[in-house]
C-alpha cells in the first residue's frame, strides 16, 4: 500500500484516513507516518477542506506505543490537541526522560498550538478558489517551484510564511536523496472566480426549457438536396471504356490530318521537273504520310539534340534528293 506525497496532497479526507490505516497494517514505520500526518496538517492549514485530526486514533497510538520515534519526538508539539492531559503526560514521559525536557516540550506545545491554529481548523467557506505557487530552495541551494490547488485565498502573507515554513521540518520530502523544502523564497496566488455555480439536474432542465423558447433558425420543411441517381458500376465502366475509345479515335484522326497537311505543303515546294523516289516501293514515296511523319520526327529529335535513326536518315536523303539538295561531304 503506497502512501507518498501524491496521495497525501491529492486524496480526499475519508480515503486518505483509510490509507493511513492500510499503510500501518503493512508497514511498521511509525516515524514516517507521523511526518505524513504533519504534512496533512499543513495541507489543512492551506485548504478550506477539513483535514483536521485525520487518523487521530492512529497518531495517538503511534506516539504512545510506536517504536523508533527518537527522530520525530519533537514533532509531538504539533499534535498536542490530539491528546488529553493524561495522555500528553504519558507521551512526554515516554519520549523525554528528564522533567526539564518534559517541561520545555510542554511549553513549546502550548506556544505552537496557539501560533498554528489552522493546523486543526475545520472546513472554511470561501467565495473563490485559488492555487498557490511557491518557490523553495532545496538542500543544495537550488530553487524549485511548488504548486498546490484548492487553497484558501483569504490567508495573509504572514500565514503563508508561517505555515509553508513548516515544510522545512520534514525529511520525507526528498528527490534523489535531497531535501526539497529547506527555505521559502517566494509565494504567489492564482485565483479562480466562479461565474456560474454548479447546478442540480432540476435547475439544468429548467434552464433548458427557457433556452428552447428562444427564436431560432427554422429547419422544418426545408428541402434537402438529394444526390443525383448514380449509374450502376458496370454501366459506368462501359461508359468509361467507350469514352476512351472515342478520345483515342479523335486523337488518331487529328494526327493523320496534320500529317496530310504537312505533306501537301512539302509537295508544293518540290520542283516539278525533279524525279521523285522510285515507284518500286510505294512506302518510300514522298507523299506517303509515313515518310512525312518520319521526317517530322527527325526534325523533333534534331531539335532535342538526339541523333536521327537509320531509317530517318534514309528518308532524309530521299527528300534531299527530291529537293535537289546535294549530300554534304565530310572533311
Amino acid at each position: 500500500m503506497k502512501l507518498g506525497y501524491r496521495q497525501l496532497m491529492t486524496m480526499k479526507p475519508a480515503g486518505l484516513a483509510q490509507r493511513f490505516w492500510d499503510f500501518f497494517a503493512e508497514n511498521d514505520e511509525s516515524a514516517y507516518l507521523i511526518q505524513c500526518a504533519l504534512l496533512v496538517q499543513i495541507r489543512n492549514s492551506l485548504s478550506p477542506t477539513d483535514f483536521s485530526f485525520l487518523a487521530k486514533e492512529l497518531i495517538c497510538q503511534l506516539f504512545l506505543e510506536g517504536s523508533d520515534l527518537q527522530e520525530v519526538k519533537e514533532l509531538c508539539v504539533y499534535f498536542r490537541p490530539y491528546f488529553t492531559d493524561n495522555e500528553w503526560q504519558k507521551v512526554t514521559t515516554r519520549l523525554f526522560p528528564t522533567p526539564k525536557e518534559r517541561a520545555k516540550i510542554t511549553e513549546q506545545a502550548r506556544l505552537y498550538t496557539k501560533k498554528f491554529p489552522l493546523l486543526y481548523s475545520g472546513e472554511r467557506e470561501v467565495q473563490t478558489k485559488a492555487s498557490l505557487l511557491a518557490t523553495f530552495m532545496d538542500e543544495n541551494g537550488k530553487k524549485h517551484s511548488w504548486t498546490t490547488s484548492n487553497v484558501d485565498p483569504n490567508l495573509t502573507s504572514q500565514q503563508h510564511e508561517e505555515y509553508l515554513s513548516l515544510l522545512s521540518t520534514l525529511t520525507i520530502l526528498q528527490k534523489d536523496g535531497v531535501r526539497r523544502f529547506v527555505s521559502l523564497v517566494e509565494v504567489n496566488y492564482s485565483l479562480f472566480r466562479t461565474s456560474i455555480a454548479r447546478r442540480t439536474q432540476e435547475e439544468i432542465d429548467e434552464h433548458q426549457a427557457k433556452v428552447n423558447d428562444l427564436p431560432r433558425v427554422n429547419t422544418i420543411g426545408q428541402a434537402v438536396a438529394q444526390p443525383e441517381e448514380q449509374a450502376p458500376a458496370d454501366n459506368m465502366q462501359e461508359l468509361s471504356e467507350s469514352s476512351k475509345k472515342v478520345a483515342q479515335a479523335a486523337k488518331t484522326g487529328t494526327a493523320k490530318q496534320r500529317e496530310n497537311q504537312t505533306s501537301q505543303k512539302i509537295q508544293k515546294q518540290l520542283p516539278q521537273n525533279k524525279p521523285v523516289l522510285p515507284e518500286a516501293d510505294s512506302s518510300e514515296e514522298l507523299n506517303d504520310p509515313e515518310s512525312v511523319a518520319a521526317y517530322l520526327n527527325q526534325l523533333k529529335r534534331k531539335a532535342a539534340g538526339n541523333p536521327p535513326t537509320r531509317e530517318e536518315r534514309k528518308k532524309q536523303n530521299q527528300i534531299n534528293k527530291a529537293l535537289g539538295k546535294k549530300k554534304r561531304r565530310r572533311k
